[in-house]
């Protein structure tokens, strides 16, 4: 462990940035380095400019801890919304691709209205959705824009999702049957 005049000799050299830092930083270093620091920047006249770096980083601290506090204060309101519009029950399914249509629509009317995150989509019968809660007041706006829309439910549209794909397959089992029935043909 060097003592404090060891370390002064090492750091005389050191820029006022790198000595600002040990200053800064002291729980990262040793007591005396700490200490041989602080006399360098006595001696070089630089202390003035530390306080200014040390109250700067003081501000920007405090403004990203309120900043901080805004973010969760706004998602503990986004989240008691939520929850208040889960309780009073009253939901619809969209399928996701009419999602930018619909919110546009909501947001025209100024419905109030909660959507879990899009992570969280539930995929009902054969075509993915997106659950909408809202206010028992803004049922019959909704009700208009799903008509107006033109949108129907998920539940009762008998049309497969994947039309093309189940077509595809029904395709490829036949040629392989029929592909099966000749070898089987020409091996006799």
């Amino acid at each position: 462990m060097l003592n404090e005049n060891e370390f002064y000799e090492r750091f005389s050299a050191y820029e006022k940035e790198k000595l600002f830092d040990i200053i800064i930083n002291k729980d990262r270093f040793q007591k005396n380095a700490v200490l041989a620091a602080k006399r360098i920047i006595v001696n070089k006249n630089l202390s003035n400019e530390l306080v200014d770096l040390i109250e700067s980083l003081e501000v920007k601290k405090n403004d990203e801890e309120s900043m901080a506090k805004e973010i969760i204060a706004q998602k503990a309101d986004y989240y008691a919304n939520a929850l208040k519009l889960k309780k009073e029950n009253n939901h619809i399914n969209i399928r996701t691709s009419e999602i930018i249509r619909f919110e546009a629509a909501l947001q025209k009317e100024s419905i109030n209205y909660f959507s879990e995150d899009r992570n969280v989509d539930a995929f009902m019968a054969h075509f993915p959705t997106h659950a909408y809660y809202f206010h028992t007041e803004d049922l019959e706006s909704v009700d208009l824009i799903v008509k107006q829309l033109q949108m129907t439910d998920p539940h009762l549209d008998q049309r497969p999702f994947f039309k093309f794909e189940l077509k595809m397959i029904a395709i490829a089992v036949a040629v392989f049957t029929f592909l099966v029935l000749i070898v089987v043909l020409l091996n006799q």
